[in-house]
C-alpha cells in the first residue's frame, strides 16, 4: 500500500531534495512537486490497464442529457483515470468527465488513482515518473533529468511485464489474426 507523501518524497529523494510534510507545506519542494504529481501519476496510469488498480462501478446518470448523438450522460468517478471497459457492451464517447451512451445504466471497469491500491512496481514507475520531471527545476542539471527519464522508463516497463502476468492469458488460437495467417478466412455466406 502505498500514499503520496512516501512516493513523493521517494522522488525527491532521487534529486537531492530534502523531504516534505505535505504537499501544501509551502516550500519551494512542495510546490514544484505539487505542479507535477498529478500529471506524472496521470501519465503512467494512462500507459496500462494495471491490474492492481482496477476497479468496478456502475455510474450515476448526470442531470445532463447530450445535445445530440447519445442519449444519456453518465458522471466519471473522482478517481478514474482511464477507461478499460463498459458494460453492457455499448458504443460510448468520453468528454467533459461524462461517459456518453445510448445505454440508460452503465457500468465500467477503470483505473483507479488511488495510491493506496498502487503494488511495489507501478510505485517504482510512478516514484521515477515524478522525480524526471521535477529534478531540472529543482536541481537545474539537465544531465540528472535525462538519466531519471532513462530510468523512468526502464521502471515503467518493468512493471508493465510484471502486472501482465496477474491475468489469465489470453489463447493466441482464439485470435483472428492466427486464423489470417493460416490463411483460414470467414466470410458471411450469402
Amino acid at each position: 500500500m502505498s500514499d503520496t507523501l512516501n512516493i513523493v518524497n521517494r522522488a525527491l529523494g532521487e534529486v537531492n531534495a530534502p523531504v516534505i510534510s505535505a504537499l501544501d507545506d509551502g516550500s519551494v519542494y512542495a510546490e514544484v512537486v505539487k505542479r507535477s504529481w498529478t500529471p506524472a501519476r496521470d501519465a503512467v496510469l494512462r500507459a496500462h490497464h494495471w491490474p492492481c488498480c482496477i476497479k468496478r462501478e456502475q455510474l450515476n446518470r448526470s442531470e445532463d442529457s447530450p445535445a445530440w448523438e447519445f442519449a444519456y450522460a453518465h458522471v466519471l468517478p473522482v478517481d478514474y483515470a482511464v477507461l478499460v471497459s463498459v458494460y453492457p457492451e455499448t458504443s460510448y464517447a468520453i468528454e467533459s468527465g461524462l461517459i456518453l451512451s445510448n445505454t440508460e445504466s452503465l457500468s465500467i471497469k477503470y483505473v483507479s488513482t488511488e495510491p493506496k491500491l498502487f503494488d511495489a512496481a507501478l510505485e517504482d514507475a510512478i516514484v521515477y515518473e515524478l522525480a524526471a520531471r521535477i529534478a531540472f527545476p529543482i536541481s537545474s542539471k539537465k544531465t540528472l533529468a535525462d538519466q531519471l527519464e532513462v530510468k523512468a522508463q526502464q521502471k515503467l516497463k518493468r512493471a508493465i511485464h510484471t502486472s501482465t502476468r496477474e491475468r489469465t492469458p489470453q489463447d493466441i488460437r482464439t485470435h483472428g489474426w492466427k486464423n489470417a495467417k493460416l490463411g483460414r478466412r470467414r466470410y458471411a455466406k450469402n
